[in-house]
C-alpha cells in the first residue's frame, strides 16, 4: 500500500513540475532625445524595458584587456548616454565613443534573468572606412568578434541565455574603433507554473484514507 501510495505521489509531483516555457521579447532604448548629449558621468545605469518597467538592465563600462579568451578588466570607466547611444566617457568629453584606443567595454547585467541578445543596433561607428571590430563576451567568456560599418544590427542569438553580456570595442587593424549602442532587443524564458489537477489531490487523499482504514482494522 505504501509503495502505491508514493507511486501515486510521484505521478502527482511530475504532472505538477511539467511546464511549457513563455518566451517574451524586451526593448532597452538608450540613445534618443530624453538622454540628450552627455547627461553627467555614471559608476553605472540601470534602464528599464519598454515593455516592463520592473525588467532591467544594469551598464557598467571597464577599460579592458581586448582580444582575451575570457573578460578581465584594468580599470573603471564612466557609462553614459548622448543622442547616438551608450558611451563609455572619457572626462567631461560628450561626444565619445565605446572606443579601442582606450579599451574600453561595457557590461550588461541582467541579474537574475538569463537572456538572449537578439538585436543590438550600433547607431555610430568610428574607424578605418567607417569599420570597427566588435567584441562581445557572455559571462565572461569571449564568444564573437567581428568587423562592422555603420550603422549595423548584430544578432547574438547564438551566444546563447546568460545573464552577464559585455561587448567592447578592439582595434581594427593598426586603427582605432569606437562604437555608440543605440538599443537592444533581448528574449527572456521563463516556465510557466502548472496547477496541481484537482484529480491528482484526490488520489492521494483516498490512498491515504485507506491507509488509515488498513491500520484500524490491524489494531482490531
Amino acid at each position: 500500500m505504501n509503495t502505491l501510495i508514493s507511486l501515486a505521489a510521484g505521478a502527482v509531483i511530475l504532472s505538477a513540475g511539467a511546464a511549457s516555457a513563455a518566451t517574451t521579447e524586451y526593448t532597452f532604448q538608450f540613445g534618443n532625445n530624453d538622454f540628450g548629449h552627455g547627461s553627467g558621468d555614471h559608476a553605472s545605469i540601470a534602464v528599464s524595458s519598454v515593455e516592463d518597467a520592473a525588467f532591467s538592465v544594469t551598464l557598467d563600462a571597464f577599460y579592458y584587456n581586448t582580444g582575451a579568451a575570457t573578460f578581465s578588466t584594468t580599470g573603471d570607466a564612466d557609462v553614459d548616454f548622448n543622442y547616438w547611444g551608450i558611451v563609455s566617457k572619457n572626462g567631461a568629453y560628450d561626444h565619445h565613443y565605446i572606443d579601442s584606443k582606450d579599451a574600453e567595454a561595457v557590461t550588461f547585467d541582467f541579474g537574475s534573468n538569463a537572456v538572449k541578445i537578439t538585436e543590438v543596433v550600433l547607431n555610430y561607428v568610428f574607424g578605418y572606412n567607417d569599420m570597427a571590430m566588435v567584441a562581445l563576451y557572455a559571462d565572461g567568456a569571449l564568444h564573437s568578434t567581428q568587423i562592422v560599418g555603420d550603422p549595423v544590427t548584430l544578432d547574438y542569438s547564438a551566444a546563447g541565455e546568460h545573464s552577464l553580456f559585455a561587448i567592447g570595442a578592439m582595434n581594427y587593424g593598426n586603427y582605432y574603433t569606437g562604437i555608440k549602442i543605440q538599443s537592444m532587443k533581448v528574449e527572456y524564458t521563463v516556465p510557466e507554473v502548472v496547477p496541481l489537477p484537482a484529480a491528482g489531490w484526490l488520489l492521494v487523499g483516498g490512498l491515504g484514507g485507506l491507509v488509515a482504514l488498513k491500520r484500524r482494522r490491524n489494531k482490531a
